[in-house]
Formats: C-alpha cells, sequence, structure tokens
C-alpha cells in the first residue's frame, strides 16, 4: 500500500523526515487496518501516542507489549496514550502493569488514564486495587475509580461505594450513587 501522490509504501514514509508525512502515514494505516505500520509508528518520537490511539480502537492484541514499553517513557501523554489503548484492547496480561501505573506513575493523568483502563478491560483481578483506589486523597483518582469500578458492571463494589459515599463532599456523591444505582440495575438485571 502506498500513500495517495506516492509510491513508497506507508511504512517507509515512517522513516521520512517530514513530520506531516509520517502523521499522513500512520492516518492511512489506521484507515486501512495496517496494525504493523502502527506497531513501527509507536517508535516514532512525534506520533507514537497518535500510534497508541489508532491501535487502541483498533483492539490490536498483537500491540500490547510494545504499548507496554511505551509505559517507560518520559512523556506523560505517550504514557496516557499507552495505557488508554492498553485499556481498550483489554489484555488480562496488561493489568499488574496497569494497576502499578494506577497506584505510582508521577503524573495524576497517566494514573488516571490507568484506572479507567483498568475499568474498561474488566479484569476481575483489578477490583481490589480499585476499591482501595476509593480511599485514595486525591478526588480525581478517587472519581476516577468509582467510573471504572461502574464499568466494571460488578455488584461486589457496592458496599465499598456505599461505606465510602459518606466521607465524600456533596459534589462528588452523585458520582458514587449513580454508580451505586447502575451496578444494582444491572445486577437485579443479570439475577
Amino acid at each position: 500500500m502506498s500513500l495517495s501522490g506516492s509510491n513508497r509504501p506507508v511504512g517507509e514514509i515512517l522513516d521520512d523526515e517530514d513530520l506531516w508525512a509520517r502523521r499522513f502515514a500512520l492516518k492511512e494505516a489506521n484507515k486501512t487496518g495496517d496494525v504493523a505500520t502502527l506497531i513501527a509508528g509507536l517508535t516514532d518520537p512525534d506520533h507514537r501516542g497518535v500510534a497508541a490511539r489508532y491501535l487502541g480502537r483498533a483492539k490490536a492484541l498483537e500491540a500490547r507489549v510494545p504499548l507496554e514499553r511505551l509505559l517507560a517513557a518520559s512523556d506523560p501523554d505517550v504514557r496516557a496514550a499507552a495505557v488508554g489503548a492498553l485499556g481498550q484492547i483489554g489484555a488480562p496480561e496488561s493489568t499488574p502493569l496497569l494497576v502499578k501505573t494506577a497506584q505510582s506513575d508521577e503524573a495524576i493523568n497517566v494514573r488516571t488514564w490507568a484506572i479507567m483502563a483498568l475499568g474498561e478491560g474488566k479484569n476481575r483481578e483489578a477490583m481490589p486495587h480499585l476499591l482501595s483506589l476509593l480511599q485514595n486523597e486525591s478526588t480525581r483518582i478517587r472519581l476516577c475509580a468509582v467510573l471504572a469500578l461502574r464499568e466494571m458492571n460488578s455488584a461486589v463494589a457496592i458496599p465499598a461505594l456505599r461505606n465510602e459515599v459518606g466521607k465524600e463532599a456533596l459534589r462528588m456523591k452523585l458520582a458514587y450513587w449513580r454508580a451505586i444505582a447502575s451496578l444494582t440495575i444491572r445486577g437485579t438485571r443479570a439475577a
């Protein structure tokens, strides 16, 4: 496959010095489902976050390990894109690394993305870690934990949510009650 107006394959254009040509190559690879080129794009210092997002949307399981490697990147936006993609892919093998990132990454936006990725992945191994985050000092972390627990769709979280809702400021209580109601209704339907 080549880009419009070019006889060069998309993968070859990733080596181009032109920033926009590389970006366009990733866009084309996303459109055509060229996962190999998107994985190669994870090494592009200017566009690895874009490549990660495309791989997440494609739910490209073969990108799990290269995406996990991005969690060591110095750029927090790249790490956030990688954890978001890992959440969309939903590979259970990534859960321990996502838990570690959610608990200890230096950038709060990366931590919140990791928490949401754990909820999106719906891996039950993450449940105790998400429940423990309900007691975190950061309001953002607690809110993301509530949303992730709601996403996991497990009534197991209801007692912890009920226990913690009373400790929250009024503006946070709504998120807790919505999660409790959603999990209660879903649990009733499943029964």
